[in-house]
């Protein structure tokens, strides 16, 4: 085959694969922009990491003054423009939460919810649910 003649070929090839670039995935860690607000509480230190099947959330919050460490383990399901986080454990300060405790009113809307996503290149995240709007940056 002479070179003129597997120059088509190249081409095409070129254009196949420059068609296929993979899409920004929101597999990874994340870090919440500083001076979150959810559902009425200050959030600092938030790092998500969201594998294939799971995400974990770890972070610190003061709520009316006291501060506390939380931890959130879950499923999530993906479709075009959503996600939706079901939690199988929630930690307060290294203990396992009852949501059902009247105190912990405020972390039962956390339990199962849907956010809208909008993956901004493939370093900035941001979902907004009934909780409000958050936006992450993606951990190198």
């Amino acid at each position: 085959m002479s070179r003129m003649s597997a120059l088509p070929f190249v081409v095409l090839a070129a254009v196949a694969l420059a068609g296929c670039q993979p899409k920004p995935s929101i597999i990874g860690k994340w870090r919440l922009d500083e001076g979150a607000q959810v559902n009425s509480t200050t959030v600092k230190g938030a790092v998500m990491e969201i594998t294939a099947d799971t995400m974990t959330t770890s972070m610190t919050a003061t709520r009316n003054g006291q501060r506390f460490a939380t931890k959130m383990s879950g499923k999530y399901k993906m479709t075009e423009s959503s996600f939706e986080f079901t939690m199988t454990e929630m930690l307060l300060n290294g203990q396992p939460m009852d949501l059902n405790r009247p105190e912990f009113a405020a972390f039962r809307s956390t339990q199962s919810q849907t956010s809208a996503l909008n993956l901004d290149g493939n370093d900035k995240l941001t979902m907004t649910s009934a909780a409000g709007t958050t936006q992450w940056t993606r951990i190198k």
